[in-house]
């Protein structure tokens, strides 16, 4: 089966490229932005494409195809240079996926239900940023020594430094609703929240040796 995977040099990209390149009945396709560096696995595909936007032409990429799975995003950056930082996100998390969506349907490499809808995945738990830092401790086996700061008086602060946007990632909700995607899909996270962290946490420290 040939899959078409986008976003493949991303973080969650490169291990979804790396399990399906270790799966012999599979034929990964990986789309990659004229810029990215080409670090697929032998058995990959590698497509440049121009971007991700309304405009992408993806008929060489999705040729033959009979899967296609969409990992690429334009995420949280620290030091935005876009002039309207809103509008890119949606010209590539929106107007681009759908775009894809439409031509993926008209050459066959996705059909309905799922043709034409935004499906969202997480791990089926939301977490604030005190918890996520308890939960990245306990993962590491180390404690997590937090004092209390009243969100408030970050984001003022923050405001008088010019740094609104920066505070609003921190303080901000980044929840993700997956319910549609459990009811349509029947999918459910394959692993847990303290799950994930482990591992992360266990990757990190082989790195550090």
């Amino acid at each position: 089966m040939r899959v078409l995977l986008t976003g493949a040099t991303g973080f969650v990209g490169r291990a979804v490229l790396a399990r399906l390149a270790a799966s012999d009945d599979l034929e990964p396709v990986a789309a990659i932005r004229g810029h990215a560096l080409p670090v697929c696995p032998s058995r990959a595909t590698t497509i440049r494409i121009a971007g991700l936007s309304a405009d992408t032409d993806w008929s060489q990429a999705l040729n033959q195809v009979q899967v296609v799975i969409h990992s690429a995003a334009r995420v949280h950056l620290m030091n935005d240079t876009e002039s309207d930082p809103l509008e890119a996100f949606r010209k590539m998390n929106a107007e681009g996926p759908r775009s894809l969506t439409r031509q993926a349907v008209a050459l066959g490499a996705i059909r309905l239900p799922a043709a034409n809808q935004t499906f969202l995945v997480s791990d089926g738990e939301d977490l604030n940023t005190t918890q996520l830092l308890k939960r990245v401790g306990q993962a590491l086996g180390k404690p997590a020594r937090l004092f209390s700061v009243s969100s408030v008086l970050l984001e003022r602060g923050a405001q008088l430094l010019g740094k609104w946007a920066l505070s609003q990632r921190l303080c901000g909700s980044l929840q993700v609703d997956i319910v549609k995607t459990r009811e349509l899909l029947g999918w459910i996270p394959p692993v847990s929240v303290d799950e994930a962290l482990v591992s992360a946490a266990n990757y990190y420290k082989d790195r550090q040796r």
